[in-house]
């Protein structure tokens, strides 16, 4: 599956276009509320793999707030990694929370975070209940938009800085070809500006990941993939 954004050069004119990573509504998952009993009631929660996602990508919280509000947030604990369970109600604090079994992180269903050692809240998506029986969850990455500045000459020649949403738990190739009609090619990439170009797989940690590719000559054509 592509993700990103598809940058073109030609002579000294840059383009860029977004790729749809998934379908004709990317970023939009309706999900029948009967297929998760826990969410029937008000502060039940549940546990949300993405129908077409990629192998490895962080599966979703699902947390029924009221009769009409829920929650979604990445079960990506924002401390180490490690996948955070469904909420369970606090009565001393009226609310849900979500704590990681791993080293004891607090967050609120909306993924505010309530305690260490996690420094930063979880990411939030937004849930809107559609009818009684739907639940609409939109998802960013699944219309991913890449941006793409030129750097200064390393070793006589151009690059290209590459700017994606970089998911935890995911790791990326960049991939080239010349025109529309030829076979897409993964190339290598450095970290930094005038680094060398020998890495391949960028982990994805959570956050916006950088790379730099040496720019085409005439033209070309740049994706982001997930492997």
């Amino acid at each position: 599956m592509v993700f990103g954004l598809v940058t073109t050069l030609a002579g000294t004119k840059w383009f860029f276009a977004d790729v749809l990573a998934d379908g004709a509504t990317p970023g939009e998952f309706l999900l029948n509320l009967a297929d998760f009993p826990a969410l029937a009631n008000v502060n039940g929660s549940a546990v949300l793999t993405l129908p077409g996602a990629p192998a490895g990508l962080a599966s979703i919280v699902l947390t029924r707030n009221s009769a009409a509000e829920f929650f979604a947030v990445d079960s990506t604990c924002a401390h180490n990694q490690c996948q955070v369970p469904p909420a369970s109600y606090n009565p001393a604090a009226h609310q849900n929370e979500i704590t990681c079994a791993c080293h004891g992180s607090r967050y609120q269903a909306n993924g505010e975070l309530l305690g260490g050692p996690a420094l930063r809240s979880l990411r939030a998506f937004s849930a809107r209940l559609l009818s009684p029986t739907q639940l609409r969850v939109s998802i960013p990455e699944f219309r991913f938009t890449l941006g793409a500045i030129k750097s200064q000459p390393v070793s006589g020649g151009n690059r290209l800085k590459l700017t994606f949403p970089a998911l935890a738990f995911l790791t990326y190739n960049v991939r080239y070809r010349a025109t529309l009609s030829t076979a897409w090619t993964t190339v290598n990439f450095s970290r930094f500006a005038s680094g060398p170009l020998i890495q391949i797989d960028y982990p994805g940690i959570g956050a916006d990941g950088e790379v730099y590719v040496a720019a085409p000559r005439p033209a070309g054509f740049f994706s982001i993939i997930t492997v």
